[in-house]
């Protein structure tokens, strides 16, 4: 019983956390390398607020099993997510194109909702409810077939139909959960001691959100495509364990999720490596570019090598967090001196070598985990 919660559990997570990266694959396999510059570069702001406020929270339930923590996690995020809402229709407004508006507007939606959905499905794994989690995962799995028809054959009229199911689920889960939004702000309070969970998590989405802005400014869109794609496949694995599944197998203890795991990422890596070969073979890169063909090559190269290394600092990070509980104060100040490495290692390569160069980035931050995590001061007891 436990490993089917686990298994429907973690198809669940990977389907409502990881929708973004599905989206930029449609893209990347159709060749639409500045469609993935633009659409990244836009919604860019709202990934780093939406993860930046997270704060762990998913793992901190997993490992902590408190359920009372769900409702002051949720109501966290309706607070940040009704503000970052205001503030980026804004910004897309003014940045973007009128024709991609809408479109912009259902990600923007989606995004919100899964980031709600991620709190609920973590507690229906904690109950071990297998009937919501089957429910949750048809609807999820709808939402996929929907992006899949869209975007190989866009039509304006499909988008209303997701934003107003969208819309109404959100604010069933806002009614249902007896959230009053006036009643949070007027009693919102703000902490002056220094809330180091926070700043762990905006730190390291700090650098993702320059990261992302340097790529856009300082690249070609084609390039930029590139870098966006490549990064997000490869960095699959290691936010996967982090963010979703890490916790998730610290607290079962059970060596039979764990092999599960590990078959899933060699089934991942063997699916990367087919991705290679099908872009080589239908020419997704055009080969008659020839710096674009060395650059997306030489980017593929080294992510992959750091997406190997970075699974062993981000495995470390987890046992840490799960079974030094007083040493994560620790770790949540030495996330902040890596997210500054990571973005010194950004200015360092582009003064030294070129922006050309920024494919070389993941791997260096992976290596950097890999040291930084493995220092004396956080050896397990």
């Amino acid at each position: 019983m436990k490993t089917k919660i686990f298994l429907l559990g973690l198809i669940n997570i990977l389907l409502n956390n990881y929708f973004y990266q599905f989206l930029i694959l449609l893209f990347f396999l159709k060749g639409d390398f500045i469609i993935i510059s633009e659409i990244t570069f836009l919604i860019a702001p709202l990934i780093f607020f939406k993860e930046s406020f997270s704060s762990n929270h998913r793992t901190l339930l997993l490992s902590d099993k408190k359920l009372n923590l769900f409702k002051i996690f949720f109501k966290k995020r309706v607070i940040y997510g009704t503000l970052i809402l205001i503030i980026y229709y804004f910004f897309i407004g003014y940045f973007a194109k009128s024709e991609d508006i809408l479109f912009l507007i259902l990600i923007t939606i989606l995004l919100k909702f899964t980031w709600f959905n991620e709190l609920t499905i973590t507690s229906y794994e904690i109950n071990t409810n297998q009937k919501k989690i089957i429910g949750n995962l048809i609807f999820l799995i709808i939402i996929y077939i929907f992006l899949i028809y869209y975007i190989y054959f866009p039509s304006k009229n499909l988008l209303y139909i997701p934003i107003i199911t969208l819309v109404f689920l959100i604010t069933k889960y806002i009614y249902a959960h007896r959230i009053n939004l006036f009643y949070i702000f007027k009693n919102l309070k703000i902490k002056k001691k220094i809330d180091y969970k926070l700043l762990s998590t905006v730190s390291i989405n700090l650098v993702n959100l320059i990261w992302r802005i340097s790529f856009f400014l300082l690249l070609e869109k084609e390039f930029s495509g590139i870098l966006f794609s490549v990064f997000a496949l490869m960095s699959f694995p290691s936010s996967l364990y982090n963010n979703t599944i890490g916790m998730l197998l610290e607290t079962q203890n059970k060596n039979i999720f764990k092999n599960i795991s590990k078959i899933i990422l060699m089934i991942y890596y063997i699916f990367i490596l087919f991705m290679m070969y099908y872009i080589f073979v239908n020419k997704i890169v055009p080969f008659n570019n020839v710096i674009l063909s060395n650059f997306f090559y030489m980017t593929a190269l080294f992510s992959f090598l750091g997406s190997l290394v970075m699974i062993f600092g981000t495995s470390k990070r987890i046992k840490i967090i799960n079974n030094n509980k007083l040493k994560r104060q620790i770790l949540f100040q030495a996330d902040i001196i890596y997210a500054t490495i990571n973005i010194l290692s950004l200015l360092t390569v582009f003064f030294l070598f070129g922006s050309y160069y920024f494919y070389i980035l993941f791997f260096i931050s992976s290596i950097f985990s890999l040291i930084y995590y493995k220092i004396p001061n956080f050896r397990l007891q």
